[in-house]
């Protein structure tokens, strides 16, 4: 058997300033059975013609053109268009992969009979700076092997391991879930990979990083995400189903797809009231309540739940301290906290 063959889905949108970057991480790799498939997603800028020629001058591209429809109906068009592949792999097209990444990735997916394999770090790269910093998914304790407990234990205890960029996927895991992207969806990564992991059985962890993100002005991560709120309910919704379908849906499980809930509603309220949220004090404040409102907000915010894991010790104090004043029904507080945070 020969190496077996990565299909790299590239979703382009509004990006000619790093289209080629991108696109060239992926043709630099020391491994070479690779296809590309750059989805130009209706951009309005350069891009269509930037991925034509790109496709003319590599035989392994291919270029699709669509009606622009968002990253999620973009990557699903990708997906469509496979017509032969063993793994497949999402990078955005303003990130890198860096040299070694797919070999590396190919290699812990073939030795460990792997259906994903995920990186437990990524590097940030912030474009004004030009600072780099190295950020850990998960840290290598809480790896666990069987897909269903690393589910339950990292994605939603921890909160961890949420994105698909840059992860190793078996083609054949996708077809067997009939995995595709949430349209219309901010937090598209985590349905998929709540669809796609009931069908595998096996993850592998790489212990090194396989992206090299790029922190800028137009970049997603660097904006107050307003409608966030609509998702945070639908993650609980996939997390809830997730168990029924594995047959998890006991206490255990509760508790974890609960302390999920918990993570998102706090972390959420921290961003509601944080400097990226351009709206005034009076504004955020009562979006805050709103969110606070819904019955399930105050009845999972009062239970206890461990503390979820953030690489940053701030952060992970800030939780903290939120959590505990709304468990002790202290919102008035928590809004002044953090408006001076």
């Amino acid at each position: 058997m020969g190496c077996p063959k990565v299909t790299v889905i590239i979703p382009v949108y509004k990006v000619e300033k790093y289209l080629r970057g991108a696109v060239q991480s992926v043709i630099d790799q020391t491994y070479k059975n690779i296809n590309i498939i750059l989805v130009d997603d209706g951009s309005p800028d350069n891009c269509p013609q930037i991925c034509d020629e790109l496709g003319e001058k590599h035989d392994n591209i291919t270029v699709i053109h669509k009606v622009n429809g968002g990253l999620s109906s973009a990557r699903n068009a990708g997906l469509d268009s496979i017509n032969n592949t063993d793994y497949v792999l999402f990078l955005d097209s303003d990130d890198k992969l860096p040299k070694e990444a797919i070999e590396g990735l190919v290699k812990e997916a073939e030795t460990n009979h792997a259906d994903i394999v995920i990186p437990d770090r990524y590097v940030k790269v912030f474009e004004e700076s030009g600072r780099e910093e190295i950020a850990y998914h998960f840290p290598k304790e809480m790896y666990r092997e069987n897909a269903q407990d690393f589910v339950l234990d990292v994605v939603m205890e921890q909160g961890r391991a949420w994105r698909a960029s840059a992860v190793l996927y078996s083609y054949k895991t996708i077809n067997t879930a009939n995995a595709r992207f949430p349209l219309g969806r901010i937090a598209e990564d985590v349905s998929f990979n709540f669809i796609i992991m009931t069908a595998a059985s096996t993850i592998a962890i790489y212990p090194y990083s396989t992206l090299r993100v790029l922190k800028h002005s137009g970049s997603i991560t660097a904006t107050f995400q307003k409608n966030f709120e609509k998702d945070i309910w639908y993650i609980d919704e996939q997390a809830r189903e997730f168990l029924k379908r594995n047959n998890r849906y006991d206490e255990k499980g509760i508790e974890k797809a609960d302390a999920l809930l918990c993570r998102n509603i706090v972390v959420y309220l921290i961003d509601i009231m944080s400097h990226k949220n351009s709206m005034n004090y009076r504004d955020k404040k009562k979006k805050a309540k709103s969110l606070l409102s819904a019955p399930e907000a105050r009845n999972v915010v009062r239970s206890k739940h461990n503390i979820p894991y953030f690489e940053k010790k701030k952060v992970r104090m800030l939780f903290r301290v939120v959590y505990w004043m709304l468990q002790h029904n202290m919102d008035a507080v928590v809004f002044k906290l953090l408006s001076l945070v």
